[in-house]
This record gives C-alpha cells, sequence and structure tokens, in this order.
C-alpha cells in the first residue's frame, strides 16, 4: 500500500454532516491580499486530513507525515487553530509541532471534531495561541540561525582548508 496517498476520505453522509455542522458556508474565490481579513473572521483553518501508518517509525515516514503545509503561515497569520486527524501514535510534523504550541485540533471521527469546535473556551485559547506563536511559521524567524548555521559551515570549510 502506498501511504503516500493514503487519505481519510469522507463518505456521502460524512461531507454533508460537515457540510451542516461544521463548515457553515462556502464562499468564492478570496485573493491573496486579503487571506488575514477574511480567515480570521473563522474559528480553525483545515489542513491535510490523512491517517498516518508509520507508528513511531522514521524510517516508515512518509511525505505527509514530515511534510508541515504552507497554509499554516497563513492560518497562523489569521489566528486560526488547525484542524486535523489524531495521528498521535506516529511521528508527524505538524501535529508535533500543533502540540507544542498547543494550537491544534485532533480529531478520530467528525462527530468528535464537531463537539471540540463547540468548545468555545478552548478553541479561543488555541487562537491565542497561534497568535502568540505566528511568529513561529515565518521565515524570518530562523534567519539568525540560518545565518549561524552558514557562519560554522564556513568557519569549518576554512578550518579544513588552512588549518
Amino acid at each position: 500500500m502506498n501511504t503516500h496517498f493514503s487519505v481519510i476520505m469522507p463518505t456521502y453522509n460524512q461531507v454533508s454532516f460537515i457540510r451542516r455542522a461544521i463548515l457553515g458556508h462556502i464562499h468564492s474565490h478570496v485573493s491573496a491580499d486579503n487571506w488575514t481579513k477574511e480567515f480570521s473572521q473563522y474559528d480553525a483553518g483545515w489542513l491535510h486530513c490523512f491517517k498516518s501508518h508509520n507508528n513511531g517509525d522514521l524510517l516508515k515516514a512518509t511525505w505527509d507525515d514530515l511534510n508541515i503545509p504552507a497554509r499554516i503561515s497563513t492560518y497562523a497569520v489569521a489566528g486560526l487553530p488547525v484542524i486535523f486527524p489524531d495521528n498521535s501514535k506516529h511521528i508527524t510534523a505538524t501535529q508535533e509541532i500543533a502540540e507544542r504550541l498547543d494550537v491544534g485540533i485532533f480529531f478520530h471521527d467528525f462527530y468528535e471534531l464537531s463537539n471540540k469546535l463547540k468548545e468555545q473556551m478552548k478553541v479561543k485559547q488555541l487562537a491565542d495561541n497561534m497568535r502568540r506563536s505566528r511568529e513561529v511559521f515565518s521565515f524570518d524567524y530562523y534567519v539568525p540561525q540560518l545565518i549561524q548555521f552558514f557562519r560554522d559551515a564556513i568557519r569549518i570549510k576554512k578550518q579544513q582548508i588552512y588549518g
């Protein structure tokens, strides 16, 4: 089985349930310059819905397990906690960072997700945590570490060449 393409595919009844109970509404295209304004009106944002199969073994991890979706930075700027299936018995980069920063809504089924989204105080706390942590999802946050990495690499290379 190619787990890279393993996706939780909801049934028609689940899609109908999601549309009514969770999504609320769907609207037309929003241009990138309005994403923060638009998305900050919502309670949470969906990330990739996949079920991991690595059982905590990094050698069995797939792209989905190790990838942090680009849209998470957009959600972070808007202060949206992220929604995705609970893969807590597996190594998944997105769940690890969402747990560490306390910005994720993890679920096993759509009924559990619906109930978690109704916990207004908890969702607000997650949103506050995301707003406080949003810089972690920006490139600029890592520039000092990146510069130091290159300086160290240059220093080591110079020592190898010149002694």
